[in-house]
């Protein structure tokens, strides 16, 4: 005898409805199935340190040691693929190369997941593109319309997962008050051995960039408060 259930889980900020075959007298699940269609990848949903409580747990350590803290995520409101490829653009974020350093943000065939170690370029793109999405999810969901909140900014944004060459980010104006683009630069600098951590896959670093110095290019008309650097950080 097996129950069909039907059941709602809340991952990352997002409800999914899930079905399961459940076995009724032992309890276990004979079939599991997401009913829905999207894309993943791997990205660090907080950072590791914060995730693990271990302060030992930094930018400079190797992947298979990094690798274990990322997570599965959907990566939500990516436009259709074209021609069989999946790119990282969709309706609020796209992955450009703005300046700086020249690394193209990947591309994968359809059905494929955006999972890469922790060490590469690849992982800071699929990091851009989730935490910044996920920032203007988070102000949709708290009841503001992006389109009027962000009045003089042009939808997707532009985000540059490798620019810099050093351990920064910067948050671009478009000289018409609203936001023109996001960059990062390098996560460390005394492990440039291994291959290279990016800066993107810090969560906190985008509400830094976008939801301090971004809403005020919108709000002020400037990158800082007289008073403050901004608010990014309370945030």
């Amino acid at each position: 005898l097996v129950a069909e259930i039907t059941f709602a889980w809340k991952i990352a900020n997002e409800m999914q409805t899930w079905l399961a075959l459940v076995e009724m007298e032992t309890g276990s699940i004979l079939y599991i199935e997401p009913l829905f269609a999207g894309v993943s990848g791997k990205v660090f949903v907080q950072d590791p340190i914060t995730s693990s409580g271990d302060t030992t747990q930094t930018a400079n350590l190797n992947n298979a040691t990094l690798n274990p803290y990322r997570t599965s995520v959907t990566l939500n409101n990516l436009d259709a693929p074209v021609g069989g490829v999946q790119s990282l653009t969709g309706s609020n974020v796209q992955l450009v190369d703005v300046d700086g350093r020249t690394e193209p943000p990947p591309t994968k065939a359809v059905g494929d997941d955006f999972d890469y170690n922790v060490r590469t370029n690849d992982f800071a793109a699929v990091s851009a593109y989730y935490h910044t999405d996920n920032f203007f999810e988070t102000i949709e969901s708290l009841g503001f319309d992006l389109s009027t909140y962000f009045t003089n900014t042009s939808f997707p944004v532009d985000i540059d997962h490798a620019d810099q060459i050093d351990v920064n980010a910067h948050c671009m104006g478009n000289g018409v008050d609203g936001i023109d683009h996001s960059g990062y630069g390098y996560g460390d600098e005394t492990n440039m051995v291994d291959p290279t951590i990016g800066r993107a896959p810090d969560n906190w670093v985008h509400w830094h960039e976008l939801g301090g110095h971004g809403i005020l290019y919108d709000h002020v008309g400037t990158w800082y408060f007289n008073f403050a650097h901004s608010a990014g950080d309370g945030l």
